[in-house]
C-alpha cells in the first residue's frame, strides 16, 4: 500500500521497496501476482493510478540502472544478479513475468471494494 496523496516523493519512496519484492517475484516465473493498493483516492490531491505506474516506472528504472553499474543500495553484493527489466530498453511493468496491479482506494472513507475485488479473484485456493 502506497500513500496516493504523499505527492511524487512519497512513492517513489515506496519504488525501492517494490523493487526488493518484483526481485523475489520475477525468480518464482509468475507464480505471484502484485497489487499496489493506492490508498487515500478520497483526498483533492491523490495521484492518478496512471501516474503513480509513470514515477514507479521511471523510478524502478533509476534502481535498475545504479544496479546495472553496480552501485547505489540496490547493488548490494548479495549473489543476487536479478535485474528487472530488459537490458536494452526502458523498464516497464509489462516486460516482467509477475502482474502488476496498481488500484486506488480509501481506508478512511471504506473505499475497498476495488483491493477486495483484487484479492478475491487472485487469491490461492488451497
Amino acid at each position: 500500500m502506497l500513500d496516493g496523496a504523499g505527492g511524487e516523493e512519497g512513492i517513489k519512496g515506496s519504488a525501492s521497496r517494490l523493487y526488493s519484492i518484483l526481485e523475489q517475484t520475477e525468480k518464482l516465473a509468475g507464480q505471484l501476482d502484485v497489487l499496489v493498493a493506492a490508498n487515500k483516492s478520497d483526498v483533492f490531491n491523490f495521484v492518478s493510478c496512471r501516474r503513480i505506474k509513470r514515477i514507479l516506472e521511471d523510478e524502478i528504472e533509476q534502481l535498475r540502472q545504479s544496479k546495472l553499474k553496480g552501485i547505489g543500495d540496490v547493488a548490494q553484493d548479495d549473489g543476487d544478479n536479478t535485474v528487472l527489466g530488459y537490458d536494452d530498453e526502458k523498464f516497464n511493468f509489462d516486460q516482467l513475468e509477475t502482474p502488476v496491479s496498481i488500484l486506488d482506494g480509501s481506508v478512511a472513507s471504506e473505499t475497498t471494494h476495488k483491493w477486495e475485488s483484487w484479492v478475491e479473484e487472485h487469491a490461492l485456493n488451497s
